[in-house]
């Protein structure tokens, strides 16, 4: 992880954990900000983890992309979204 610091705003860098299990609700202090940053496509495997963590109507919001790619970006982009935040 790398911190920069200018005036009163933190930036955290985060490296990303090598599986979503490994992610959690990020531990912010006042004034700081963390960003992720991921590829979806380094990480096609979590896809079927990720999914289990969405509830019926995203996985049906899901399920109606035309597109697989679209569809496994959707799925990734909420997953993470739910292992970050918490349920």
């Amino acid at each position: 992880m790398r911190t920069t610091s200018q005036d009163s705003l933190q930036l955290r860098i985060c490296e990303f954990p090598s599986h979503p299990d490994r992610l959690g609700p990020p531990r912010l202090s006042n004034n700081s900000l963390h960003l992720w940053l991921v590829d979806p496509k380094e990480h096609l495997e979590w896809i079927r983890e990720l999914s289990a963590l969405l509830s019926t109507d995203e996985r049906d919001r899901a399920a109606r992309f035309h597109f697989e790619q679209d569809r496994q970006d959707f799925i990734f982009a909420r997953g993470m979204l739910r292992a970050l935040l918490g349920d």
